[in-house]
C-alpha cells in the first residue's frame, strides 16, 4: 500500500510484472500492468522516496519508479543460478532478503542502505518463503517451506542472533 497514491502494488513473481490499483480506478477489476523485462521478481519493498527496490533473478537489485525503467544497483554474487525469494524491509531502512539458490538451498541476506550484502543464515534445505517482524521490533521472523518450519532471530539494529525453532508443522498436515 502507498498511502501518498492511495494505491495498492503486487507483483507476479514468475513473469516479472509489477501491478498497480488506485482507489479512483473505474471498476473493481481495473489495474495497471509494468512490464519491466527484469526476469522474476522475487520481492519488492516501497523506499521513503516512493520509488521500489526490485529484488529479481540472479541475485540482480533495481530501483525503479512507475513509468520509467528500472535501473540495476546491486548483484549478489552468491544468488547466480537462483533468485530472491521474499524479502522485508527492516526498521533500520535495510532489506531483509531469502534466496533460493540453483541446487535448491536457501539463504538468508540483508541489503544495507549502503547496498552492501551481509549473509545472515543459512544453508536451508529449502524456499525461504515468509518474513516478518513482531509487534515490539525485537524478533525476526524467516519461514522456510520445505522445512515446515518458522524461525525466530533475536532483533537489534539489523542483526540477527540466536535462532531458535518458532514453529513446525506435520509435512502431511
Amino acid at each position: 500500500w502507498c498511502a501518498r497514491e492511495r494505491a495498492f502494488y503486487w507483483l507476479d513473481l514468475s513473469l516479472g510484472h509489477v501491478y498497480r490499483k488506485g482507489e479512483s480506478a473505474a471498476t473493481a477489476d481495473e489495474f495497471e500492468r509494468f512490464e519491466l523485462n527484469v526476469g522474476k521478481i522475487g520481492g519488492m519493498v516501497m523506499t521513503k522516496s516512493g520509488g521500489f527496490l526490485l529484488f529479481c533473478v540472479e541475485g540482480n537489485v533495481y530501483s525503479w519508479r512507475p513509468n520509467c525503467e528500472p535501473v540495476k544497483i546491486a548483484e549478489l554474487p552468491e544468488a547466480k543460478g537462483g533468485r530472491f525469494n521474499d524479502v522485508i524491509a527492516s526498521p533500520e531502512g535495510g532489506v531483509f532478503c531469502g534466496v533460493i539458490h540453483a541446487d535448491k538451498t536457501g539463504t538468508l541476506w540483508y541489503f544495507s542502505p549502503e547496498k552492501k550484502f551481509t549473509r545472515v543464515d543459512g544453508v536451508f534445505h529449502g524456499n525461504p518463503n515468509g518474513m516478518g517482524f513482531s509487534p515490539d521490533g525485537k524478533t525476526l521472523y524467516f519461514a522456510v517451506s520445505e522445512e515446515y518450519a518458522i524461525y525466530k532471530y533475536d532483533y537489534r539494529d539489523a542483526v540477527c542472533s540466536n535462532r531458535k525453532v518458532f514453529a513446525s508443522f506435520p509435512q502431511n498436515g
